[in-house]
């Protein structure tokens, strides 16, 4: 979520946007006193003025910076041999059941026994006892 502008929400936003076409022309009308301008109340005008800082810091936040040199190729991305017990074993540790059946299809993963889900509740009540 983004700040905006203190008293003006979403509706309000959008429609001086669509009405202004960017925080740039609106700002700009507003400084300029654009006819446009009078169609808006006073205090909607007063809280931009007033907010303007946080109306363009919002918008800078908002903004998909496409300029921004990445130096990774594709090759980089690409996924390397994976270590299948390894990588098993480390899922089982972690009870990442779900995951671990829907990557390797097997319908009939082992879920965790009451008696291994009591363990592990014991074994995390002592490392947060420890903690404290």
């Amino acid at each position: 979520n983004y700040p905006g502008v203190s008293g003006i929400g979403p509706k309000t936003a959008i429609t001086l946007v669509e009405a202004f076409g960017s925080i740039d022309h609106l700002y700009k009308a507003l400084k300029t006193k654009d006819a446009r301008v009078k169609k808006v109340s006073d205090a909607i005008v007063e809280k931009l003025k007033t907010g303007e800082e946080s109306a363009r810091m919002s918008h800078d936040l908002a903004t998909i910076r496409t300029d921004v040199p990445i130096e990774a190729t594709i090759e980089d991305a690409r996924v390397g041999t994976i270590d299948t017990p390894q990588a098993r074993k480390i899922l089982e540790d972690l009870h990442f059941h779900s995951l671990l059946k829907r990557l390797t299809g097997n319908a009939e993963e082992k879920k965790p026994t009451k008696k291994e889900k009591k363990e592990e509740q014991e074994l995390l009540n002592s490392e947060q006892q420890q903690l404290l």
